[in-house]
């Protein structure tokens, strides 16, 4: 089964990274480049890889209000329980990865989109240990997750939209053993950690 998580950066700031492979094989990393559409290499990644499960590191809904279903306009139960950032304060990014995930659905039907908070897997599953190094030092960040994560064959990290990538991936496989805990309700949209 491959599987795939995505730090959903900028169009083209390349700060877009996908972390993806299979189990007990070594995890690949591709990072967008500057300048260049990074919703596009998406795209083409999965035109050629056709990964079952994606978990994205991005809003995937918006809030209820907005479709005139009660008064929340600005933060999901998800984003409330998670202490995430509001879906209508990422703006265009939001409305970017919603449009990206139709595309995925709509032209691969068998490959299953999820949304996902690496911030949130380190607040609510990970070690105090990695939580303490998040942010703070990648290369003592990446060692404790190697150590914690025997399983995945962790690439080296060269920045933090790496690691948030493969903090998806992470995600992305619990959710295909069936251990991810989700975040919200079905009506305004779920968070996999």
């Amino acid at each position: 089964m491959m599987i795939a998580g995505i730090d959903f950066g900028s169009k083209m700031a390349g700060t877009t990274s996908i972390c993806f492979g299979s189990i007990n094989q070594q995890l690949k990393l591709i990072q967008s480049e500057k300048k260049k559409d990074a919703d596009q290499l998406i795209l083409d990644f999965i035109k050629k890889n056709q990964p079952d499960i994606i978990a994205i590191d991005a809003p995937l809904s918006v809030p209820p209000g907005i479709y005139g279903r009660g008064n929340q306009y600005f933060y999901r139960e998800c984003d409330k329980l998670l202490k995430a950032m509001s879906p209508m304060f990422l703006g265009g990014l939001t409305a970017r990865a919603i449009a990206l995930k139709d595309k995925i659905i709509t032209s691969y039907s068998a490959i299953k989109v999820y949304e996902t908070y690496p911030k949130g897997y380190i607040t609510s599953v990970a070690s105090g240990y990695i939580r303490n190094q998040y942010k703070t030092d990648l290369n003592l960040f990446q060692t404790a997750l190697r150590i914690e994560n025997p399983l995945f064959k962790i690439p080296d990290l060269d920045n933090w939209h790496q690691a948030d990538s493969v903090l998806a991936y992470i995600s992305a496989y619990r959710i295909s053993n069936q251990e991810a805990i989700s975040y919200g309700n079905r009506n305004e949209g779920l968070i996999y950690i």
